[in-house]
């Protein structure tokens, strides 16, 4: 719960004092407490660049996923090793996690997952330099049965693609709606 609020609010900057929590981990048995707490603490990581650190934590939250069955989550540990992928750009990584993704929203109770399939698409397209590919991954309506915190991400994902294709005025007027949806600190940072 801290990190999440830290996430949100003051941001990720500090000492994340992790280390007593991942030692006391293997006392928690209910799996829901776990993969909870090591799917935050994978994207905390992620987000500070710490790739290490969240390569382990995944492991964690993969393995109690793969352990208790918990098919609801395995979009999720997908969805961090792309985004753990994009960050050591290894495109080739990401890419199969995300066709996994998109596999997995095939299916009617997943189908939320889609859009984050496409900000990660996108962002594969942002970070190879093709900018009008990614906005094609962002061209559909925003889906409004997801979080505020996905919309915010694809919003100022597309407010990026925008930027880099000098459509500057849209671009702000994007990045300024998902600041008002988010005060995801991700969303912050790509607003700025």
């Amino acid at each position: 719960a801290e990190l999440t609020r830290r996430r949100f609010q003051e941001g990720l900057r500090d000492d994340l004092g992790l280390d007593d929590a991942i030692r006391a981990l293997p006392q928690v048995t209910d799996p829901r407490v776990r993969t909870a707490f090591t799917y935050t603490a994978t994207n905390i990581c992620r987000l500070r660049a710490e790739y290490r650190s969240a390569v382990e934590l995944l492991a964690l939250f993969e393995s109690d996923v793969e352990a208790f069955e918990l098919e609801f989550a395995r979009p999720f540990v997908h969805w961090s090793a792309a985004c753990i992928a994009l960050g050591l750009r290894r495109f080739g990584d990401a890419d199969r996690h995300i066709q996994l993704i998109e596999d997995a929203a095939a299916v009617p109770h997943n189908h939320i997952h889609i859009l984050n399939a496409r900000v990660l698409r996108a962002r594969i397209d942002l970070q190879s330099g093709r900018a009008a590919q990614a906005l094609e991954h962002l061209s559909e309506d925003l889906p409004t049965s997801t979080s505020k915190s996905w919309r915010s991400e694809y919003l100022i994902t597309k407010a990026l693609a925008l930027a880099c294709l000098d459509e500057c005025s849209d671009a702000r007027r994007l990045a300024t709606a998902a600041e008002r949806m988010s005060t995801d600190a991700e969303v912050r940072v790509l607003a700025a």
